[in-house]
C-alpha cells in the first residue's frame, strides 16, 4: 500500500483498463487509495476501527499516516498486532 500499488478504480483507468472511476462503495468521487482510506464513508469507517485498534489516528492523506505509523515502535505495534 505505501508505494501506491493497490489496484483502484482510479489506476486501471489510468493505465486504460477501466472507463468509470468512482468509487464502487459510495459513487461519490474517484476509487484512489486516499479516497478509500479517508474519504469515503462506507471503508473509512472500518480503516479508523482498525487504526484506533494499534492507537493510530489517520491523518486524512497517506504520506502523514506512513509517518505517523513509522514513529511506532516496532516491539510495540508488534505486540498489538498479535493480540
Amino acid at each position: 500500500m505505501s508505494l501506491n500499488r493497490c489496484l483502484t478504480r482510479y489506476r486501471l483507468r489510468q493505465w486504460g483498463l477501466q472507463s468509470d472511476a468512482s468509487c464502487l462503495l459510495c459513487g461519490d468521487n474517484d476509487e484512489s487509495r486516499n479516497h478509500l482510506y479517508f474519504n469515503c464513508n462506507c471503508s473509512s469507517e472500518i480503516c479508523s476501527s482498525i487504526a484506533s485498534r494499534f492507537e493510530f489516528l489517520p491523518q486524512g492523506s497517506w504520506h502523514e499516516s506512513i509517518n505517523q505509523m513509522q514513529a511506532i515502535t516496532r516491539n510495540s505495534f508488534r505486540r498489538k498486532l498479535l493480540r
